[in-house]
């Protein structure tokens, strides 16, 4: 199952979000401009003890650090009417020249395997496009029917205030 939704390219805006679902694995992508400069979004995206400031479905969010390995933990509500999954994301931070990966530690989070790009490229002057690509499996139940349709809703909904918050942050 695919669901895609599509903006007009606009500084600041939602310019694509898609996911597919293939049995219990999701693909999640997205593609937004970011009225900031890319040193700015990049810091502020990294800012793992402040991640949760970018985002209403997180909660809580740590910055760890272990054997010189930079660690995200991540504790999200995501409310689908009458279910309110909680689950726990710890990631390992990989950082490359033009973003990072965020790749998921099965044993100490509630999803059997996850693996995220996070690209970051300079736009015009004063803004950055943030392309994301996403892997995940939930060891957690989504119901099958309207889990995708409620993944793309929410999702771009997260997205305006990621994107409304990056933006703003001093």
């Amino acid at each position: 199952m695919l669901l895609c939704h599509v903006q007009a390219a606009q500084a600041g805006e939602i310019q694509q979000v898609s996911i597919t679902r293939q049995g219990p694995i999701y693909s999640i992508s997205f593609l937004v401009v970011i009225e900031r400069e890319i040193s700015q979004v990049r810091s502020r995206l990294l800012d793992h003890a402040r991640f949760h400031e970018l985002s209403d479905m997180v909660v809580v969010s740590k910055h760890l650090r272990k054997n010189q390995t930079n660690l995200r933990q991540l504790e999200v509500r995501a409310c689908l009417i009458f279910f309110c999954p909680e689950f726990v994301v710890r990631e390992r931070i990989d950082l490359g020249p033009d973003g990072f990966t965020a790749t998921v530690i099965p044993e100490q989070s509630d999803f059997y395997l996850g693996v995220s790009h996070w690209l970051l490229k300079p736009d015009k002057p004063g803004h950055t496009t943030l392309t994301f690509d996403s892997t995940l499996e939930p060891k957690f139940w989504i119901p099958p029917l309207i889990g995708p349709w409620f993944l793309e809703k929410r999702l771009t909904r997260e997205l305006g205030v990621l994107v409304e918050r990056v933006e703003t942050d001093g």
